[in-house]
């Protein structure tokens, strides 16, 4: 009886993530979904900005299919003008500029990077996030949600969030849906994001 009731369980199972993953796999009214990765580590909890003090002074939506292009992109989040420069100590003692890392690889026969910059903000709080594409007609449309803190407690402190993500490569023109999104915390609960209408 426990084998019989295993099995069912099992069986059940199976069905049910097949029948998630076919829904998963239709499109739905926005278009075709198309995979979003974020650069870097993976994060656990909501997403959030690549970098909260990226160094891009100016709002910006960027597409960069080649590696030239992202070598130069890289060097302006990393530490344009808008950070300043910022230096280190060596060994011996002696103070020099800081370096800027390499870039990370992408290979841009297979791959393509988007960046959305916010600009400055006058505190923490503030994030943006690219979380979805959708291939439409013929446009990639991909969704840019810009965050405010709403009622959250948060520094005092200039930010300029910026947001770095992997996605397919396509010849298709890229258009940008901006989606206003605000932060809100409740005491004893994590905080949670909602669109504005």
């Amino acid at each position: 009886m426990r084998r019989a009731v295993f099995f069912f369980i099992v069986v059940l199972f199976c069905c049910h993530v097949h029948a998630i993953a076919q829904i998963a796999q239709q499109p739905d009214s926005r278009g075709t979904p198309v995979r979003v990765t974020q650069l870097g580590p993976e994060q656990s909890g909501p997403r959030w900005s690549y970098r909260v003090n990226g160094c891009l002074s100016t709002p910006a939506r960027i597409v960069i299919r080649d590696c030239e292009d992202w070598d130069k992109q890289w060097k302006q989040i990393m530490a344009g003008p808008a950070c300043g420069v910022s230096f280190s100590r060596e060994a011996d003692g002696t103070i020099v500029p800081t370096p800027v890392p390499a870039a990370p690889d992408v290979d841009f026969s297979r791959e393509m990077i988007i960046v959305a910059a916010m600009g400055p903000r006058p505190s923490g709080g503030y994030g943006i996030v690219i979380d979805s594409a959708y291939e439409r007609s013929d446009k990639l449309e991909v969704i840019v949600r810009s965050i405010s803190p709403g009622s959250c407690v948060v520094l005092t402190m200039v930010t300029q969030p910026v947001e770095i993500v992997r996605i397919p490569k396509s010849e298709r023109p890229i258009v940008f849906r901006e989606i206003k999104a605000v932060m809100e915390c409740k005491s004893g609960q994590p905080f949670t994001i909602r669109d504005e209408p």
